[in-house]
């Protein structure tokens, strides 16, 4: 089967690319590596910074505070299921088939997707866009410490009300992290070995219930007495009742066969790319968190288009057709990927 655009993943960078493909004309397909089906859907940062201000948050009584956060992470959830729903459903309309199994690329322009007992299929694309995203990093012996240290897309699992929690990693992504447990709370520490890490900002400027360590790497994760310590490269120990990682993401490329296109990861398996979010293959693309060297500060929606109008050469309109308000606003409950 051939293709003008072959779209690994299932992300809503994965399919706005093909959706954009196909408003220009092209033909596309996605293809969903098995272990990625009916994942969560990113996003739900912004969207969730949108609703507390709509909200009054701040400004609302602890109990309202305690009732809105009781309540978030079911309405996130239900709003983000209804679109991803609208989004496949965009891409039914346009006749984007959905091929899943286990894929890998075999060629510099063929992936085949193994289904099974129901065989397997050999797709060519003219062009690839890889956006499969990622996945937050977590050493393996940190996971030891129990339901204590989470990820951040379980953020809004962890208790926060008056309690006292590290975040570990004080790149972007731990500075978001730690504002919206202190929004709901918290007194915040953020851990980080890199003494010039808080993404060029100053401790002062982080508010009255977040406090830095900074300096010394963290060499170990574990429960104490119900809480969390940590064990720092200096041999000093901290306890906070529980702890939030965010050091980075790993792409979800480890059984794609890339090689076989001539594309090589880093070591957290991401794909680097220049300025227009192409590889060292020219007809190659990716964006979203699975671009490592060469991330831009953008919507992963806007940059799959930008990386699909790029590989077609054209800035031409695109032919469109009535689209719910669930897909309009896909690109803006995105959260930035850096």
């Amino acid at each position: 089967m051939k293709y003008d655009l072959l779209v690994i993943g299932d992300t809503p960078a994965a399919w706005e690319g093909a959706l954009t493909a196909a408003r220009m004309g092209k033909t596309a397909a996605v293809l969903v590596p098995h272990d990625q089906v009916a994942g969560r859907l990113d996003g739900w940062e912004s969207l969730c910074t949108e609703w507390l201000d709509d909200l009054g948050f701040d400004e609302a009584q602890p109990n309202v505070r305690r009732s809105i956060q009781a309540r978030l992470a079911d309405d996130l959830g239900d709003q983000l299921a209804a679109q991803r729903v609208a989004l496949q459903g965009q891409l039914v309309r346009y006749g984007i088939p959905r091929i899943v199994g286990d894929v890998a690329v075999t060629g510099r322009h063929e992936v085949r997707v193994h289904q099974g007992a129901n065989g397997t299929v050999v797709c060519e694309g003219a062009r690839i866009l890889v956006a499969t995203g990622a996945d937050w990093k977590v050493p393996a012996a940190w996971s030891k410490a129990g339901a204590a240290v989470i990820t951040p897309d379980r953020a809004l699992e962890l208790p926060t009300m008056n309690r006292h929690l590290f975040v570990i990693g004080g790149g972007a992504w731990g500075l978001w992290y730690a504002r919206l447990l202190a929004r709901f709370g918290a007194r915040v520490t953020i851990v980080d070995g890199d003494s010039r890490c808080l993404a060029g900002m100053q401790a002062a400027e982080l508010g009255p219930q977040i406090d830095v360590q900074l300096g010394a790497d963290v060499l170990a994760v574990e429960p104490k007495d119900g809480r969390v310590e940590l064990l720092l490269e200096t041999g000093d120990r901290l306890q906070a009742d529980g702890a939030l990682i965010a050091i980075g993401r790993t792409g979800r490329t480890r059984t794609l066969n890339l090689i076989a296109a001539g594309i090589q990861t880093d070591e957290d398996r991401r794909i680097w790319c220049n300025g227009d979010l192409r590889t060292w293959q020219p007809h190659i693309y990716a964006c979203g968190a699975v671009v490592g060297y060469g991330a831009r500060r953008e919507l992963p929606a806007a940059a799959a288009r930008r990386a699909v109008l790029h590989a077609f050469a054209t800035s031409q309109p695109l032919a469109t057709r009535p689209v719910p308000a669930a897909v309009r606003s896909a690109a803006r409950v995105e959260l930035l990927c850096v």
